[in-house]
């Protein structure tokens, strides 16, 4: 991953995985690459939701 990439924050595929995520306060769930190192928890604080332009209100999805 060179410095653009950094910069711009997109994920390096071989640095990061895959997990899908829910929006608490629309029920949005999407996929998204988040890098090594960090958490769900850590990369929500930073996320915004695209339905409900909501920041921070991503976590974990669990199908049941």
């Amino acid at each position: 991953m060179g410095l653009k990439e950094w910069l711009k924050g997109e994920p390096d595929p071989k640095k990061s995985y895959q997990v899908k995520v829910i929006c608490t306060n629309c029920d949005r769930v999407i996929t998204v690459r988040i890098g090594h190192g960090w958490s769900v928890e850590g990369w929500s604080k930073n996320a915004k939701c695209a339905n409900c332009k909501r920041k921070g209100s991503f976590q974990k999805y669990r199908q049941y």
